[in-house]
């Protein structure tokens, strides 16, 4: 893609802010990381070498954009984005009339900039609540006006809307390039039905990765009760479900003398009932999986979903082993919020959560911590899983009704390009392994945490209610599951046979 001089102007002023912009922590912040590129800059497309002195980042060298240039004479780009700011989901991506002044929303604004100018476009947000975002989407499908060119919903959301059949199918898009870095592949091989693709994510929109599940762990207590480090697991390829219970185990101790383990004492693990789902798919399993013609089918209550889940129970159920919010328990008293009493006061070892819980809690916490992956089932597994967690995870989609959807491929992608060179790496780099993280090791893996998202059609779709129904009885402190997949069988194979049917009716 050309790069017209306005352009190449502000190019050049991201790379000389960026120099200047001091590191966020100090030395003894970074977990002695006096090998870290510290100047906050944002690595260019153009393979050169970035300026520092005897410094060095990491770089992608990405292909080329691979499209014919074109311009759209003055076109409003309308984004319908779900939004919710007393849930801390005030998203002003596709909104931004100056440089907010950090390095994250600096880098959002000059994407935005630059793919305005390169493409003669307005890029316009307009923002919709939790509640009412999939009628309003609706309402402007059925009536053929073209207010959104796409949207932007938490998967919660975006799932049912692509049920609906109110989506383009995107595999049908000749400038969507699906195959490129610069969008996650994963969705669509995950939440594909048929050959069918309604929903993207990827690097246009950094509130995709907020919502991938992940472990954090705290480094004081790890020494304190010479527990050794989950990384070199991960290096050996060890971190697995029962290495974590092992570690966690005999933690949990009442640490306030007044005999009752409540949120003031010390645990081993402090979570909440979202943890069921990530937990089945990082050791490999899921609720549906898909066969050859990329249909999916229900897997039942396999020996290895059952093995995992029983070992789930026995995480939640143990209240001298973990900090559960959900749980009722006559000895347990806790909040709505109460992991983020906990972890963040450094009295739990283990806390499992994802990159959003980073701004909400983290950033001010004392003790250094760190990230991990969420572990395997056992060491033959091939690789690591990271749930995307469909209250927290966003996608794309592109509605019928938007007028050209190749017009808004074409857009789009441009989007998703500018935001791999841009935003990805003020997101990853900046914000993520240089501001909240505090040693190199984490850096490594966050790599395996983003690489590693998966879709579970069973859980996206809830289909059955059945993982819903799950974690309702982690919540009732219940450990009936045999019951539960028996009374759930029927109503997810109808449920499934349903998203089936719609999408196939919907094929386009």
């Amino acid at each position: 893609m050309r790069v017209k001089p306005k352009v190449f102007i502000v190019l050049t002023c991201v790379i000389l802010l960026c120099v200047l912009i001091p590191a966020c922590g100090t030395d003894d912040d970074n977990g002695g990381g006096e090998n870290r590129t510290d100047n906050g800059e944002i690595p260019m497309n153009n393979g050169e070498e970035n300026p520092g002195e005897n410094q060095e980042s990491p770089k992608e060298i990405l292909p080329d954009f691979p499209h014919e240039e074109r311009v759209f004479n003055g076109k409003v780009f309308n984004i319908l984005v779900e939004n919710e700011p007393w849930n801390f989901l005030e998203i002003t991506d596709f909104n931004l009339e100056e440089e907010p002044g950090d390095i994250l929303g600096t880098a959002i604004y000059r994407r935005n900039k630059i793919v305005e100018e390169e493409l003669e476009i307005t890029i316009n947000g307009i923002q919709a609540t939790r509640d009412n975002i999939r009628a309003t989407l609706r309402r402007s499908v059925a009536s053929g006006t073209n207010d959104y060119d796409a949207a932007a919903m938490r998967l919660e959301n975006a799932a049912p809307t692509a049920m609906d059949g109110q989506c383009v199918n995107l595999n049908n898009l000749d400038y969507l390039s699906l195959d490129m870095p610069w969008w996650d592949k994963n969705i669509l091989s995950d939440l594909s039905v048929g050959g069918q693709s309604y929903l993207i994510a990827g690097d246009i929109f950094t509130k995709h990765y907020e919502g991938i599940a992940m472990m954090f762990f705290n480094k004081k207590l790890l020494s304190d009760h010479g527990v050794e480090s989950p990384y070199r697991l991960v290096e050996e390829n060890k971190w697995t479900l029962d290495e974590f219970g092992r570690l966690t185990k005999d933690i949990t101790r009442d640490i306030t003398g007044d005999g009752i383990i409540d949120h003031n004492d010390l645990f081993g693990f402090s979570t909440q009932a979202d943890f069921l789902p990530s937990i089945v798919n990082g050791g490999g399993a899921k609720f549906i999986e898909k066969d050859n013609n990329d249909m999916p089918y229900f897997t039942g209550a396999t020996e290895k979903i059952e093995t995992i889940l029983n070992k789930i129970f026995d995480f939640y159920m143990d209240d001298t082993f973990c900090a559960h919010r959900d749980a009722i328990d006559k000895n347990i008293d806790f909040d709505g919020m109460h992991q983020f009493m906990v972890f963040p006061a450094g009295r739990s070892l283990f806390f499992w959560g994802m990159p959003r819980f980073l701004d909400l809690e983290l950033r001010n916490m004392d003790d250094d911590f760190g990230m991990l992956p969420i572990p395997k089932f056992d060491s033959s597994q091939d690789r690591y899983y990271a749930t995307a967690n469909s209250w927290h995870s966003y996608a794309m989609l592109i509605p019928h009704g938007s007028g050209n959807p190749e017009e808004t491929a074409y857009i789009m992608d441009a989007m998703a390009y500018y935001g791999r060179i841009h935003i990805l790496p003020a997101y990853y780099d900046v914000t993520l392994q240089r501001k909240h993280t505090r040693d190199e090791e984490s850096s490594a893996m966050l790599d395996i945490i983003f690489s590693s998202a998966v879709y579970d059609i069973g859980y996206i779709y809830n289909l059955g209610s059945y993982v819903d129904n799950l974690m309702n009885m982690i919540r009732g402190n219940s450990n009936n599951m045999t019951s539960q997949y028996e009374r759930a069988q029927g109503r997810i194979e109808r449920d499934l046979g349903n998203l089936i049917e719609r999408f196939e009716s919907g094929a386009n």
